[in-house]
Order: structure tokens, then C-alpha cells, then sequence
């Protein structure tokens, strides 16, 4: 029986074609117990650093996660949680005090989120939610929502971005204390200096005075010149007669203002939301209504403007190059080759275009290349565009023999991925408490890579001794009232409990286990790159009488990568 590959981190591995680059999906809010049906029950607010090493989500789960009901930052290649924030005294700061998962810098350093409560920083006494900035190189924490001379905000600020060098932190704020002169109590768009110390208001009308109208959803360039935010002011430009939100483009230098939701040969704006400017200022996309702009099919669409030859294409294309409805937000990568966005269907899925090869690819997709039964939405996408991070709520992303439920988990599609996939073969034997337990893999079996390969089961007995026979042969041989496919003799890791939820009633096969295949492991057993191993779990179970008192999983077989 055919199935597919179930992992604790490292889920699906996917080879579009023969020729087509190896890509792989992996699931980033993983328990520590390595059981991935367990629902982490994170919400949409996660964010990804441009070198997809950093990953920052809420985790509302409470058992069988590192830090629960935090907001927790991982590390990817290291395979390691810590909290988003610290209070004062050091201790991790709940979600129930609106910690939100913000934005990172390139390099994960700087990190800018939403924060209600006022022991983050010593000089916040407002009582308001506000944004932080915190420096993890040397956890220092900084308040970014202040105005002339450090004063406080009076109302609540959010949505933030952060350039990758810290300097420029863009925020959208209904307070009135952020700049002189504030008085239209709406949402406005700030940027903060933070070497000096300076808040400047960029959502203003002409003349500097007071927009008419609420601002939101800022981006940045990487050197803070260039912010490109949504508003719904009239009187930011000349001409917006249109009465709808709209796009503009806010020049720091110049101190101009441009509206950019305009058709081809048009200067008048009809409408636009949910900009995204590229780091290096070259493209900004944003949401539409198609048909104003000359469009066909969906109503509602991605367009991404050139802002060199102005040329304006639109984006939002499934695989075929048939118009998708998206009403969602967009993202750029770093140079504005790719952009990300989820559709706006009933079960949502997440797409990368490549604009260059004018192509467009499912990232939430699960092994042979088939999408999510489910909602996957809120892409974020790498500065190079190779990985797009997401939400889901799909079991068929985390394994199809999960019991659905409504409860997201965060996942990474990784366009460029691991050069082979471990392969899922054979089948497992039932249980004698009726569980079919399944072996995966987390991380890339390589030998000099990231020292983070294990092999992991899942869907397993409680309380179920077992360990991993492996070896070089494959086989297909009667055992134990199932079937062994590792050809004897073969080698075997030491022994783990499956552990499991012995309070649920009905969470029999809540079982897991997780054997580390180090690099030293490895090296130990003769293990040489390019070697293909064949792996199976192997348990106790004495519910069935000897010599059949053994359980055993289906096999996996990967290749060792140099």
C-alpha cells in the first residue's frame, strides 16, 4: 500500500518532474514529543527572516510544546524554540498579553512586534499596546512607538516592519502624540529612526497637514527611503476622487507622495490594498479590483508594479494562467522576482509566482504534488524567494491518517530543497490496540550538513518500547505477524518508550519516538555518502501472543547526502 511519507518536521519531499529542482515541505510547529497529529493551535500571526533561518509564531497549545501559550521564535537549522519577549526580570511573556509575531530583520537580529504589556521596557507606563523592538545580538529591548522628546502613545499602534539593518521600523497607529500637529485621531503610517531618534508621519496630505482618512499595512525598502502603504485619505495627492482605499508610495527624501493604484495610461486611482514593496525598490504588489484595471476573471486580484518602466502585469495566476480571486495580502521577495498570496477560495491555497519565468507553483502542496484539503493562507516568503512559509489547517499537510480538526500548524515550502527524499514503502501491522504506526524522517540525512537527521514514528501504541532496525539491504520477509523489510542481519539503535497522552481516553495511538542519526552515529557504523538505508521501527506488544508479540511499522528508505 502506497502512502505518504509522515514526518516530525521535515513532512514531504516532491519532484515535480524529472528535471525540476527537488522540493520539500516542512512542518515548523512540531511538539517535542515528535507527534505532529497533536494540533499546535497557532493563529496567523507568524513571520519569517529573509534568510528563512528564523521563524517567530504564537503557540497557543499547552502541552507537548517548548514555552506554551507563547509567542516563541525557532531557529530552523538548529531545531531550537525561545520566547519572542522577556520581560524585565527575564521571565517569557504570555500571548494573553498581545504578544504578536511581528516582523524579523534578514538575519533574525532585530526583531519588531506588537506588545501590551508595559515590562518590556522601563520607560513604558501607557498601558497600550505598542511596538518593540528587541536587538537579540544584545538583548536589548527598545521601544520604536514614541514621539518628539520619547513621549508615550495614547492610543494603540501595529503592523510593523523592520529594515534588515534595525535602523527604520514603519508602524501603522491611531495615536496622536507620534508627531506634531496629529489631530485626526485615525490610523497614520510612522516610520522611526532609530539612530535618531526621530518619528516622522508619512501618511500626510498635502501640505504636511492632516490626512483625511485611515492609513495602514506600511512596507520598506532596505535603506527606509521608499514606504509603500494603503489609505483610504482623499487628499494625500491630487485628483483621488475615487472614494476607496488606495495605494501610495511615500518618498523620504523627496518628501512626495505617489499614488500607484492606477491603470496603464491612467492617473486616476480605482482602487487598490495590501501593498508590498521589494527591498531593493524595483516592484510593489498590491491588491486590486481586476475588472478597473482591465482584467478578466476574478474580481479580485494581485497586480505587481514595475516602478522603474512602470509596466503593471498581473500576478495572481494559478499553474494553468487562469486568474485566481485573492483578496488577501501579497509579498515580494527581496529583488521582486517572486511574489506569494493565497487565493480567496473556500479552501484556500498558497501560490508563488515567478515573475521572470512568468510561472506559477503550488507551495501548499503535500506528496505526489496534490494540494491541502483544507484552509492554507498568510504566505511570507524568503528575500530570495526560495522558501514560502504558511498556515494550514490541512491534515493532509501534516499526515492524512491525522483525526481532522480545526487547529493551524506552520509550515515551510522549501522551493530549492534536499537533493533526495526519503521514500515511504511497505505497510505497517495493526497494533493489537488497532494503531497503524508510521516512520518518518526530520531533517536531511547528510554528512556533513546540518547534524539534525532523525528518524522518527508516529500514530504508535502508548507506552511501546521500540527501537530502528536499518541496513543497507531491503526485504520483504514474514516477522512477527507482519513483515520486515530490512534484510538480516542489520543493525539496530538503542531503545525508546513511544511515551503518549495517557489521560485522553480515546488517544491510544498517541504514541512517538525519535532516534537521532548523528553524524557521529553515522561515521561509527560505516555510513558513506551516497549509501541507501532501509529503516523500520520495531516494537513490543503484548497484547498479541509470542512469537507475535511484536509490532512493526511501515519502512522508509533515504539516501546519505556528502
Amino acid at each position: 500500500m502506497r502512502r505518504l511519507i509522515t514526518m516530525r518536521k521535515v513532512l514531504i519531499g516532491v519532484l515535480l518532474s524529472s528535471t525540476a529542482a527537488a522540493q520539500a515541505t516542512t512542518m515548523e510547529s512540531v511538539p517535542t514529543n515528535g507527534y505532529v497529529c497533536y494540533p499546535s493551535r497557532l493563529t496567523e500571526s507568524r513571520a519569517l527572516s529573509g534568510d528563512g533561518r528564523w521563524i517567530a509564531f504564537h503557540n497557543e497549545s499547552a502541552a507537548y510544546f517548548p514555552f506554551p501559550l507563547f509567542t516563541v521564535l525557532r531557529d530552523r537549522w538548529a531545531d531550537t524554540y525561545e520566547p519572542l519577549a522577556l520581560d524585565l526580570t527575564g521571565q517569557p511573556v504570555k500571548n494573553n498579553c498581545h504578544i504578536d509575531a511581528g516582523a524579523l530583520s534578514h538575519d533574525g537580529r532585530w526583531v519588531v512586534f506588537a506588545a501590551g504589556p508595559d515590562n518590556l521596557v522601563a520607560n513604558d507606563s501607557n498601558g497600550i499596546v505598542d511596538i518593540v523592538v528587541r536587538d537579540r545580538a544584545l538583548e536589548v529591548y527598545e521601544l520604536a512607538s514614541v514621539g518628539p522628546g520619547g513621549v508615550q502613545t495614547d492610543n494603540w499602534s501595529t503592523h510593523a516592519v523592520i529594515t534588515d539593518d534595525g535602523r527604520f521600523v514603519a508602524f501603522t497607529s491611531r495615536a496622536t502624540t507620534l508627531a506634531i500637529g496629529d489631530a485626526n485621531g485615525l490610523e497614520d503610517v510612522f516610520v522611526r529612526d532609530r539612530h535618531l531618534g526621530v518619528t516622522e508621519r508619512i501618511s500626510v496630505a498635502l501640505g504636511a497637514s492632516d490626512s483625511d482618512g485611515m492609513s495602514q499595512y506600511p512596507s520598506l525598502t532596505s535603506d527606509g527611503r521608499f514606504v509603500c502603504f494603503e489609505s483610504r485619505a482623499s487628499n494625500l495627492v491630487i485628483g483621488d476622487t475615487n472614494a476607496a482605499n488606495d495605494v501610495f508610495l511615500r518618498d523620504r527624501a523627496a518628501g512626495t507622495t505617489t499614488v500607484l493604484s492606477t491603470p496603464t495610461g491612467s492617473v486616476h486611482p480605482v482602487g487598490g490594498w495590501k501593498p508590498w514593496i521589494a527591498k531593493d525598490g524595483s516592484s510593489v504588489a498590491f491588491g486590486v479590483p481586476t475588472a478597473a484595471y482591465g482584467y478578466s476573471g476574478a474580481t479580485l486580484g494581485v497586480v505587481a508594479l514595475d516602478l522603474t518602466t512602470s509596466a503593471l502585469e498581473l500576478v495572481s495566476l494559478d499553474p494553468a494562467g487562469v486568474p485566481i480571486f485573492v483578496s488577501d495580502r501579497s509579498m515580494l521577495s527581496a529583488d521582486g522576482r517572486f511574489v506569494v498570496f493565497n487565493d480567496g477560495h473556500t479552501e484556500p491555497e498558497v501560490y508563488r509566482r515567478d515573475r521572470a519565468l512568468q510561472r506559477t507553483e503550488l507551495a501548499s502542496v503535500r506528496l505526489p504534488g496534490k494540494s491541502g484539503n483544507a484552509m492554507s493562507s498568510h504566505p511570507h516568503v524568503s528575500d530570495d524567494g526560495r522558501l514560502v512559509a504558511f498556515t494550514s489547517n490541512s491534515k493532509e499537510l501534516v499526515n492524512p491518517m491525522c483525526v481532522p480538526n480545526s487547529s493551524f500548524n506552520l509550515f515551510v515550502r522549501d522551493f530549492d530543497g534536499p537533493a533526495t527524499t526519503p521514500i515511504a514503502y511497505g505497510t505497517s501491522k495493526l497494533s493489537s490496540e488497532s494503531c497503524s504506526a508510521l516512520i518518518g524522517a526530520v531533517g536531511v540525512a547528510s554528512a556533513s550538513g546540518l547534524d539534525t537527521f532523525r528518524l522518527v514514528g508516529e500514530l504508535a501504541p502508548r507506552g511501546r518500547f521500540g527501537c530502528v532496525v536499518w541496513g543497507v539491504r531491503q526485504a520483504s520477509t514474514p516477522f512477527g505477524g507482519g513483515t520486515l523489510y530490512v534484510q538480516l542481519p542489520a543493525r539496530r539503535t538503542q531503545v525508546a518508550d513511544s511515551g503518549g497522552n495517557f489521560v485522553c481516553g480515546g488517544c491510544v495511538c498517541s504514541g512517538a519516538w525519535s532516534f537521532a542519526f548523528t553524524h557521529e552515529y553515522m561515521r561509527a557504523h560505516g555510513l558513506a555518502p551516497g549509501t541507501t538505508v532501509y529503516s523500520q521501527i520495531l516494537f513490543r506488544d503484548p497484547g498479541f501472543d509470542p512469537p507475535n508479540d511484536v509490532g512493526l511499522t511501515d519502512a522508509l528508505a533515504w539516501t546519505l547526502a556528502p
